[in-house]
């Protein structure tokens, strides 16, 4: 993976991720992806000691200029570490659709400041601003002030013009797509009873329970 991650930072990023081999990369495994693969890649901490450190030039004339202005340029648009996001689902049914929605989401976002900074798009994943943080606890998502800071987020972000279908299928088809899959689910394991294997646990429950009549129930209620 190291490699891999090497030559998409190479391909797509500008500056010392060039030049830097694979094994002086930093790379580590995020969790928390769902259906993604995260890592965390960063240049060595002994060379970002160095970019931050303004450059002497002894040269002079104006080959001296450019250059200055060169790495100047350079080490502005060089990011020091980012996420690197591998897709996890790139085949089945509506995953291309899915895929490239996204993408046009996010890159609107970044372009708005309302999300991480896309530094790249290549086939089957990005690359991302890596931004430190974590996920809000319980206790927190009761505070009013947090609240209304996340609220004003998303109403900026459901204000937006975002050229995606407007329809509002996702919830249903999700829906239905895990019905099918629950539905598939306790078809085997009925066949594995009747070879005298053990229930699961709450099989009994979920099969009394009509979770298609309590979503065709929730669409009235919603629609």
């Amino acid at each position: 993976m190291r490699d891999i991650a090497a030559r998409i930072c190479r391909d797509y990023l500008t500056g010392a991720w060039k030049t830097i081999p694979a094994e002086d990369l930093q790379l580590r495994r995020i969790s928390g992806g769902l259906s993604n693969f995260l890592y965390y890649v960063s240049l060595p901490e002994d060379h970002q000691q160095r970019s931050d450190t303004p450059r002497s030039n002894y040269s002079s004339g104006r080959s001296s200029s450019k250059r200055a202005r060169k790495d100047s340029y350079s080490s502005m648009l060089e990011p020091k570490e980012v996420m690197l996001r591998i897709y996890g689902q790139t085949h089945g049914e509506h995953a291309l659709e899915t895929m490239l929605t996204e993408s046009v989401v996010f890159t609107l976002l970044s372009e708005r400041k309302l999300g991480p900074k896309l530094h790249g798009i290549f086939p089957g994943g990005r690359i991302e601003q890596y931004i430190p943080a974590r996920a809000l606890k319980t206790a927190e998502l009761g505070d009013s002030k947090i609240s209304l800071k996340v609220a004003e987020k998303m109403a900026a972000i459901h204000s937006l013009d975002i050229p995606v279908s407007k329809e509002p299928d996702w919830l249903w088809s999700t829906m239905n797509r895990w019905l099918n899959s629950m539905e598939s689910t306790l078809k085997t394991l009925e066949k594995d009873q009747a070879n005298d294997n053990k229930a699961i646990a709450g099989q009994e429950i979920i099969t009394r329970l009509d979770f298609r009549a309590e979503v065709e129930w929730l669409k009235s209620v919603i629609e």
